[in-house]
């Protein structure tokens, strides 16, 4: 088993055996817009075969490897029936692994789940990480939940992605925050300390989808006190998406909880300076790619860090992109491959 410095940086030596692998995420099929499913469903080695979930196919069909991302997903439903019919799958699920020794693999993308659960829920969440063979580390901060072998593997960028490839003149002074609108992630915050800053060619764009009618509600109503600051609070399709983020002049991503992210990646990705919370996670990848592109802040945001990000983005040329070589989707899926592999060697020495 590869230590996490080498799940980086080699390919293990369980690789001379190059088997055939069917793995089942527990993601839901794409569904055109940009989640991390696309990202697993990425070609990589021959050998590998990548499958999406249902409950059909994770209870009933043959595979070698169940690959858990963010597992609460599996658990919560819109109402109580649906979350304890949910439960009971689950508990199935978790019986079929065992009955049959299959090999799990869990990523661990945030540390806790973001908004707590019930007790039930821990208890059958505890249950599943006891089931787990290895853990996939996004970054080499992250603490795994158990005492068990994991492996670090970065999570790739987005540079090849045809969607995200467009050609946009950024606006001075434009300010974007887009994503899902959790309340861990500050968006009223962000817009409070905008609201403070005195400097009439600033604006601010938040877009993304609100988790909840009363964030939308909150959201609306602190932008409409400030006409330099814009809203559209739904989804948006990837080309557009792709525009808001090369027209920005800098990304503002204000989470109170800030581990792994895909939207730090994203604007990164398409060239864009960001600004974000200071964080042992987002530190490493700062002294990845430069403080030039990732600026933070300590503390609840304020009108001085806006301003300060902007000068300092303005202060500094833009010909060239971050280096995010190691991040190449191609890397990332071998390295993906050879994680399955160690696992089930693993399992099957036993």
């Amino acid at each position: 088993m590869p230590s996490p410095d080498e799940g980086r940086s080699r390919p293990s030596e369980v690789a001379v055996h190059r088997a055939p692998l069917v793995v089942v995420h527990s993601l839901a099929a794409p569904d055109g817009k940009t989640r991390y499913v696309d990202h697993m469903l990425h070609p990589g080695p021959r050998e590998l075969t990548a499958k999406t979930f249902s409950w059909r196919r994770a209870i009933l069909t043959r595979y070698d490897v169940f690959h858990i991302h963010w597992p609460e997903n599996l658990l919560r439903g819109s109402g109580r029936i649906q979350s304890f019919v949910k439960s009971v799958l689950f508990l199935i699920l978790t019986l079929r692994w065992k009955l049959t020794s299959t090999t799990i693999v869990r990523t661990v993308h945030n540390v806790q789940p973001h908004e707590p659960g019930r007790a039930l829920e821990n208890r059958l969440l505890e249950r599943a990480d006891r089931a787990v063979d290895l853990y996939i580390k996004l970054n080499t901060t992250t603490e795994i939940p158990r005492p068990k072998k994991s492996v670090t593997i970065l999570h790739g960028h987005y540079k090849d992605r045809t969607t995200f490839q467009v050609d946009t003149r950024r606006r001075r002074g434009t300010i974007l925050y887009f994503g899902l609108i959790r309340e861990y992630k500050g968006v009223p915050g962000l817009i409070n300390a905008f609201r403070d800053l005195c400097d009439e060619d600033a604006r601010l764009k938040i877009v993304g989808k609100p988790a909840s009618e009363e964030m939308g509600s909150q959201v609306s109503e602190l932008a409409g006190a400030d006409d330099r600051i814009s809203t559209q609070l739904s989804f948006v399709a990837d080309k557009q998406l792709a525009r808001e983020i090369s027209g920005a002049e800098l990304v503002v991503l204000p989470y109170r909880e800030m581990h792994n992210s895909g939207s730090l990646l994203l604007a990164l990705s398409l060239g864009t300076p960001v600004l974000v919370p200071e964080s042992t996670s987002n530190e490493e990848i700062r002294k990845e790619v430069g403080g030039d592109w990732i600026l933070t802040y300590s503390g609840t945001l304020t009108k001085n860090h806006l301003s300060n990000a902007l000068q300092s983005v303005r202060s500094v040329g833009r010909t060239a992109e971050p280096d995010l070589a190691a991040r190449d989707w191609d890397n990332v899926k071998e390295k993906h491959y050879l994680a399955y592999i160690a696992a089930r060697g693993k399992r099957q020495a036993f």
